[in-house]
């Protein structure tokens, strides 16, 4: 018993020892900042796990929180840096000594409570990581982020700008006017999306809205998925290749869809349909009665066409005899228009065409 009280002792001791070792190795730095005469922020931090939380204080606090794990603390450690000049001001983590493969192991966080209100434009950059954040509201936001998570709740900046490169994307709720964004490597998930225009381009990553409002619209797409479950908007262009596209609910004027070596599944209302695809399966759902032109040109591949009942006036490419009651109207109500055209290209393609 003696032996074992006195190992518990010894072990407690050692414990009480470590404690400021311990406690020595976790370095915190904080800046804050009056952003009343600021028009233009820039956060440039890497290597950390950033939050970022909007508030109206009118004011920037930054906290970096270090936890050093293993390494020569001068090397491994980061410090906090800014800069201002005309209206501008740029807040950023930096290494004071740099060395190439050092051995580091850090646990590093970044903390923001930042007021944007006043703020013409926020840039923020950032490499391997983390970002959350529950707000961008600037009226400019500019974001040039790889190697990361990204999850954002409200994007509500007018004018928005992000490229992102091997990162995973998700945002609760997008209301713009004007989106453009440039991705690879990664997934994006939107919830909702508002926007005037709106300009993705995509490669080897999935692209998933939920629901989206957008006037004029385009996606080029290489190597991954796009889902727009519901759509609706005036014009709306998706230029894929090796991926598939998938519009499962839409209102549209003009919908322009062109694939290569995959699908293309399109459901919806549209005056003017165009389809393109080579080496893929493609299904169209017309639900519009009225619609003016559905243009249609496949090769190698498949074609199911559903249409309304009595809302064609003419086929072209098809014989569309077995049809004729079901899918044509009533000849004077095609007298004088244009409307109600289809036209099917196709070549080495298995073409159905069904109404309903």
């Amino acid at each position: 018993m003696k032996k074992l009280a006195s190992n518990v002792v010894i072990m407690a001791i050692i414990a009480c020892l470590s404690l400021p070792a311990l406690a020595s190795n976790v370095q915190v730095k904080e800046k804050n900042f009056d952003l009343a005469d600021i028009n233009e922020l820039v956060l440039s931090m890497d290597h950390a796990d950033i939050t970022i939380v909007n508030d109206d204080s009118g004011t920037l606090n930054v906290v970096l929180r270090q936890e050093l794990k293993w390494g020569d603390a001068t090397v491994c450690l980061q410090t906090l840096k800014h800069n201002v000049s005309n209206h501008r001001l740029e807040v950023l983590t930096y290494s004071v000594k740099q060395i190439i493969n050092f051995g580091c192991k850090v646990n590093r966080t970044v903390s923001i409570r930042l007021s944007q209100s006043n703020l013409k434009k926020l840039i923020v950059k950032h490499q391997h990581g983390s970002l959350t954040a529950d707000e961008f509201s600037a009226d400019h936001l500019m974001a040039d982020i790889a190697h990361s998570d990204v999850t954002i709740q409200r994007l509500n900046s007018a004018d928005s700008v992000m490229k992102l490169a091997h990162s995973s994307v998700t945002v609760d709720s997008v209301t713009v006017d004007t989106l453009r964004l440039d991705g690879a490597h990664g997934k994006l998930n939107i919830q909702q999306l508002t926007a005037q225009t709106a300009d993705i381009a995509w490669a080897h990553g999935e692209i998933i809205v939920d629901s989206s409002r957008i006037e004029e619209s385009a996606v080029k797409q290489q190597h991954g998925a796009i889902t727009l479950h519901n759509h609706q908007g005036e014009a709306l262009v998706v230029d894929s290749a090796h991926g598939d596209i998938r519009i499962l609910q839409a209102e549209l004027l003009r919908a322009t869809l062109e694939n290569q070596h995959s699908t293309i599944e399109f459901s919806g209302g549209s005056e003017t349909l165009e389809v393109s695809n080579a080496h893929g399966r493609t299904s169209l759902t017309q639900t519009n009665r009225n619609f003016d032109t559905i243009n249609n040109t496949s090769s190698h591949g498949s074609l199911v066409l559903n249409l309304p009942a009595n809302s064609a006036c003419e086929f072209i490419g098809y014989a569309a005899t077995e049809l004729r009651a079901k899918a044509f109207k009533n000849e004077a109500l095609c007298a004088g228009t244009n409307n109600g055209l289809v036209k099917l290209n196709t070549s080495h393609t298995n073409v159905q065409v069904h109404t309903f």
